[in-house]
């Protein structure tokens, strides 16, 4: 709760600074755009102040997600990111401000001996502060994406707010057009391919883009090669469709240069605000989860020390050792040796949250012994392994945790006994057994289903799956590499 207030807090500090600066950095990107090009742009009519809302909201986001990437770091690296925040905003406005006017100037048609006459209102504002605000966050951003994997799939409500946007855009596009008394095509062809453009754009980079190269292989490089691609193919098509419809002379500025460069220019304007909305309602989400999932992760652990001293279990192998003793003295011993090994293993694990593969194999082996000493033949297990057990590890007691799962949910029928395998893949542990309609009552001291799921939420972007059939039920739970997931 108390980060949510701090984040609320500084969206609204950056808000107020982007207001009280607004009207010096538009004064600033009129000065850049003359500049940049030896004052071959110039200015007409009356000069007067333009306010940018949406670089308002933009550097609010900004500070939320500049708060959030750095509220657990020292003082010193706080004081040297804002550093280079601040340097990448500056910068981001004076490059994107001269290409900005390097474009106008290139792709001009009406220029008159070499000088474009524009009005004050003739250079967006908002895309220039805006993208600069995200270039600036984008440090942090990368940062809090490596280290905390958000989930890009998109959900209802990210659906709606895309609509939402996009609805808003295209109210504000037919009143500009109907101001500029465009032609009726163009509100048919324009406005509806920029918005599909803008939409297919957004959805490639959350569900490609961002898992597979910033996620996956955590290659910024590829993914900025690809991202270009992207956004220079859709923005081409939306640049082509408007000089289509706007009946553009094709023969004096059919230039592939211009045109791919106005076409990401354009893109960007129509994507940036939405996908920038769009990844800080996934990355609030993101620590929302997080936040719910570590509470449940230290309310897992209190169960499990709680269930290493559990008096029902205790007392129900104490029962069976006793009748072991009088019966079968060697077994006895074998009893004894194999429930001090689960118990020393459950006290030295109890921090760990990831063990060896072989050594929880072994913990697996003593708790089956336990079982069928227990059960006699009520329960016949046995481990399939298929690969290599080196360098692989799960979440400690996962395997108890699946077996313990057989045992309540399945009681033997007709001196049927219920057969259960742990097979051992590559990637993935599966656990398969055959199922009945008896449910037993004993009890239960492990993690859980539930809770297991819980602990691969925080470990692992892969999830736990369940198969059940009417003659078998599966889990699988899949192998960590920690070489792969660092």
């Amino acid at each position: 709760m108390k980060k949510i207030i701090y984040t609320i807090l500084f969206f609204i500090v950056g808000f107020i600074i982007a207001f009280f600066t607004d009207s010096f950095f538009t004064e600033w990107i009129r000065d850049l755009f003359q500049w940049s090009t030896d004052n071959l742009i110039q200015y007409r009519g009356k000069s007067i102040y333009f306010f940018t809302p949406i670089f308002l909201v933009s550097l609010g986001v900004v500070f939320s997600l500049f708060y959030l990437a750095n509220c657990t770091k020292n003082r010193t690296k706080i004081i040297i990111n804002v550093i280079i925040c601040i340097s990448i905003f500056l910068f981001s406005i004076a490059f994107v401000s001269s290409i900005s006017a390097i474009l106008k100037i290139t792709t001009c048609t009406n220029c008159q001996e070499g000088i474009l006459y524009i009005n004050y209102y003739g250079i967006n504002y908002s895309f220039i502060l805006t993208l600069s605000s995200v270039l600036a966050i984008s440090p942090s951003l990368i940062q809090l994406v490596f280290n905390k994997k958000m989930n890009t799939k998109l959900n209802k409500s990210d659906y709606i707010l895309i609509a939402v946007v996009y609805f808003v855009s295209t109210l504000l596009n037919i009143y500009e057009y109907y101001k500029e008394d465009n032609n009726l095509i163009e509100y048919f062809v324009d406005i509806p391919v920029s918005i599909i453009c803008a939409v297919l754009t957004i959805l490639l980079f959350m569900y490609w883009l961002i898992p597979k190269y910033l996620f996956k292989k955590k290659s910024f490089l590829l993914f900025a090669v690809f991202g270009l691609i992207i956004l220079a193919f859709f923005g081409v098509i939306q640049y082509l469709a408007g000089f289509w419809s706007g009946n553009g002379d094709w023969s004096k500025s059919f230039k592939w240069d211009n045109i791919i460069l106005n076409g990401i220019y354009n893109i960007i304007d129509d994507v940036g605000f939405t996908f920038g909305l769009l990844l800080t309602k996934k990355f609030y989400e993101s620590q929302t989860q997080l936040h719910k999932t570590q509470e449940q992760q230290k309310e897992n652990e209190l169960k499990l020390l709680r269930s290493q001293l559990d008096p029902h279990f205790l007392f129900n192998n104490l029962n069976t050792l006793d009748s072991l003793i009088d019966s079968n003295t060697e077994k006895a011993k074998e009893y004894i040796n194999r429930l001090s090994l689960i118990y020393r293993y459950l006290i030295k694990t109890k921090d760990a949250e990831v063990m060896e593969l072989s050594e929880e194999i072994k913990l697996a082996e003593n708790y089956m012994f336990l079982i069928k000493t227990r059960f006699e033949n009520d329960y016949d297990f046995k481990i399939e392994t298929r690969t290599d057990l080196s360098d692989k590890f799960i979440p400690t007691g996962a395997i108890q945790a699946l077996l313990e799962n057989v045992v309540k949910h399945n009681k033997p029928q007709n001196n049927k006994a219920i057969e259960a395998t742990i097979l051992i893949e590559e990637n993935t542990l599966k656990v398969i057994n055959t199922k009945s309609t008896l449910v037993s009552k004993n009890e239960s001291f492990g993690t859980g289903l539930k809770n297991l799921k819980a602990r691969y939420k925080l470990l692992s972007d892969k999830e736990v799956t369940i198969i059940n059939t009417e003659k078998a039920h599966i889990i699988s739970i899949p192998i960590i590499n920690l070489i792969e997931e660092n």
